[in-house]
């Protein structure tokens, strides 16, 4: 557990093994054997779920910040301090009755004629009954 701890707050290599060497963690290449195994494990869910299940895909963006005792050279071999990037995340959805009702050309073409009539009105669409969401 620590070790995961370390690598999620970005430990160095040389501060894991000694964490090892004191019998307090898994060594590095435990630890990074360990994220890869739990990392294989997410995919595996994420392909039942993609498979079986309704399920929807948003998009996120992340930025990964190193060190700021990192010395930057400013070379193209040294990696900037501020990496930056998107990532996919697969929702499993509760409650589908019909996969048929989340088709995505049918909520476009009851989308079309109302806000073809609405001439630049705020669309309100009702979800569920319940709550609202304007566009």
């Amino acid at each position: 557990m620590i070790g995961l701890f370390a690598w999620a707050h970005g430990a160095s290599r040389q501060v894991m093994e000694l964490l090892s060497h004191c019998s307090l963690s898994t060594s590095f290449s435990g630890t990074f054997n360990l994220i890869k195994s739990l990392a294989d494990k997410g995919i595996d869910a994420a392909r039942i779920v993609v498979l079986f299940l309704s399920h929807a895909l948003g998009y996120d963006n992340i930025n990964l910040s190193t060190s700021i005792f990192v010395e930057q050279m400013g070379s193209e071999s040294t990696p900037s301090k501020v990496q930056s990037g998107t990532f996919s995340v697969i929702y499993e959805l509760h409650g589908v009755q019909d996969r048929s009702h989340m088709l995505l050309a049918s909520i476009l073409s009851r989308l079309q004629p109302r806000a073809s009539s609405c001439n630049n009105e705020r669309i309100l669409i009702l979800i569920r009954g319940q709550s609202s969401l304007e566009l």
